[in-house]
């Protein structure tokens, strides 16, 4: 949490916006769905007027930003809203900004065959943060990795009026650049890579 806390500030600061930094379970320790929990409850937080003090807040423009599988969070977050909207009182979407969302299928893309060996990120750290994450037994092809799959559970709340507008911002030598452009087809959510090109729905 503390590492993003110069961020968030300097995104208040200088946006006027209030920000709600989520300090949620991580894995290894706490697998799936703990994470999706975490963000969610912070929605609900945020719906009782009562925990806005000391300031006042418009929870109706509600955004859910987050980078690499903070990006995943608020993508998986923003279903679950959308698929129980109604019970919301104040609260509403007005849209995810994912940077560098992490997600992942069995099959190696192009740009995880080509980047793979990179500073930070390796195909081999990649697949141990999957297995420490997902359920026992399950791999890549869950609905909390794969964004390119069209399995029902996965798609669930995409189709929804209440599934917020999405920007994705990747960089050119991210490893898994190519996964963010699946979740941009399976989302028609507006898609920036740096150097190479823009694409809108």
């Amino acid at each position: 949490l503390l590492i993003y806390d110069t961020t968030c500030r300097r995104i208040a600061r200088y946006s006027g916006a209030a920000v709600l930094s989520v300090d949620y379970r991580r894995s290894p320790e706490h697998r799936f769905p703990a994470t999706y929990n975490d963000g969610f409850a912070a929605l609900r937080f945020l719906d009782d007027p009562k925990n806005h003090h000391p300031v006042s807040l418009d929870a109706a423009r509600c955004f859910l930003a987050r980078d690499n599988s903070g990006g995943n969070i608020a993508h998986h977050v923003a279903r679950h809203y959308a698929l129980c909207h109604s019970s919301f009182a104040t609260v509403q979407l007005a849209g995810v900004i994912a940077i560098q969302p992490f997600f992942g299928g069995e099959e190696r893309t192009p740009s995880e065959l080509w980047l793979d060996g990179t500073p930070v990120v390796s195909m081999a750290r990649i697949d141990w943060m999957g297995r420490t994450f997902l359920p026992p037994g399950a791999d890549r092809t869950h609905e909390a990795a794969d964004a390119s799959i069209s399995s029902p559970v996965a798609a669930a709340g995409i189709d929804s009026p209440h599934f917020p507008p999405v920007t994705v911002f990747s960089d050119a030598k991210d490893l898994v650049v190519d996964q963010g452009h699946h979740c941009r087809q399976r989302c028609g959510i507006i898609f920036v890579c740096p150097k190479i090109w823009v694409a809108t729905p």
